[in-house]
């Protein structure tokens, strides 16, 4: 295969940047151009629920890369300006200021967006979001001057805030509509575990409910009825309910899509001369087709492809998926796919908050969930990683020490 003579990335979240970067530095010599319609340059985004909200960390402190970085590795870095359309004639990207900006290869790492509240209020603007910095800023400034905080939605972008804000001692409510945290998520066990963390912090979880109205009282406090007709009083109310990827372009423009951009196992679309990575992008695994919203999935899926575009490999695209989440004083990480399973066994004692969930399917492993055992979750990636699969009786073993297996598969 040919190096392209100019690759072309929209957005410029982990994933887009990730990639322009990973081409410099396997030395790609073309063109480099990286678009976004933000005007602020790449930063991470998992610190906006934790240590961004909390003041702990600055602006500065989430930029992806040093001042300069971009100027000194010859990628230009369009800010400010969307993507209109995408001319798949000619190569071409048209931006919303007029101008077109032709690639050798295009890649769509567009990410997703934040699902949106029915309109069940009357203070829709001032129903909090977060997704980005502006966000982030806002939900701060919001919780700062706040005493009664309620999060719709129980699962990780809202625990993670409800963890952050309530070592501040405001009061959180959680709306969630299903019967428990995390459904599609994590285990039954891990996740009574969770809620049992953040109870004991003061949280209170309202399970089996929606939102019917929310309604403004004055410029900073809200009615939220839920549909049982009880009432929480709020100064801040923030929607945390899933994100939609982002398809638009894709969708205009002819290509596959289906609950994100759809690309075959080398993480091409139906087009030869565009890929997509990332929280936007469906991809095969495991005989079926999934989209994975964490960092890891999205630095690992900008790295397969800025080694296919150099040549380096032509092949699929296989990578052990890998999530985390910091909850106040909770770090959940999983390895692999969990709701593949049809059973469990737990490793260490769940009421010590530091245990591990071995999901099994098949007596075959597929996923490891940990609670504070970092140990465990980087085990549970290697024996995923190389196939192997300890029996439930080794799992609940304390002393047996699972890295033996790997020794003898050496």
């Amino acid at each position: 295969m040919l190096q392209p003579n100019s690759v072309v990335i929209i957005g410029a979240g982990q994933a887009g940047q990730q990639l322009a970067t990973s081409l410099r530095r396997r030395g790609h010599s073309g063109e480099i151009t990286l678009i976004d319609a933000s005007n602020v340059a790449p930063y991470q985004r998992p610190p906006l629920s934790k240590g961004h909200l909390s003041g702990e960390l600055t602006d500065d402190d989430l930029m992806l890369e040093e001042p300069g970085f971009y100027e000194k590795n010859r990628i230009s870095l369009r800010l400010g300006v969307g993507v209109r359309a995408i001319d798949r004639r000619a190569c071409e990207v048209e931006l919303e200021d007029g101008s077109r900006v032709g690639y050798g290869h295009l890649v769509l790492a567009t990410g997703a967006r934040n699902r949106r509240l029915a309109p069940i209020t009357t203070a829709s603007r001032r129903v909090l979001q977060l997704r980005d910095l502006r966000e982030s800023h806002a939900l701060r400034q919001a919780a700062n001057r706040a005493e009664e905080v309620v999060v719709i939605g129980g699962g990780f972008i809202g625990l993670e805030v409800a963890g952050t804000l309530s070592r501040t001692g405001v009061r959180i409510h959680v709306i969630e509509v299903l019967g428990r945290l995390l459904d599609r998520a994590v285990s039954p066990l891990l996740a009574r575990a969770i809620r049992q963390h953040h109870e004991a912090k003061g949280i209170t979880f309202h399970f089996n409910r929606t939102v019917a109205l929310i309604e403004e009282e004055n410029d900073s406090e809200f009615t939220v009825t839920l549909d049982d007709g009880s009432v929480l009083q709020a100064d801040c109310v923030l929607a945390a309910i899933g994100v939609t990827p982002e398809t638009g372009l894709a969708e205009a423009c002819g290509l596959e899509t289906a609950n994100g951009i759809v690309v075959n196992g080398a993480l091409v679309t139906s087009d030869p001369n565009i890929s997509a990575i990332g929280d936007c992008c469906v991809f095969p695994a495991n005989g079926r087709a999934i989209r994975l919203e964490s960092v890891q999935n999205a630095v690992s899926q900008a790295n397969h492809v800025a080694a296919r575009l150099m040549g380096e490999h032509g092949g699929e695209f296989r990578d052990i998926p890998t999530f985390w989440s910091e909850q106040g004083g909770l770090l959940i990480q999983i390895a692999g796919l969990s709701e593949r399973s049809d059973f469990s066994v737990a490793r260490g004692n769940p009421d010590d908050r530091s245990f591990s969930i071995f999901r099994f399917r098949d007596e075959h492993l597929v996923a490891v969930e940990s609670l504070n055992r970092g140990g465990d979750h980087m085990l549970g990636r290697s024996l995923l990683a190389e196939g192997v699969s300890p029996t439930p009786e080794e799992v609940q073993d304390l002393s047996f020490d699972l890295r033996n297996l790997l020794v003898q598969t050496a």
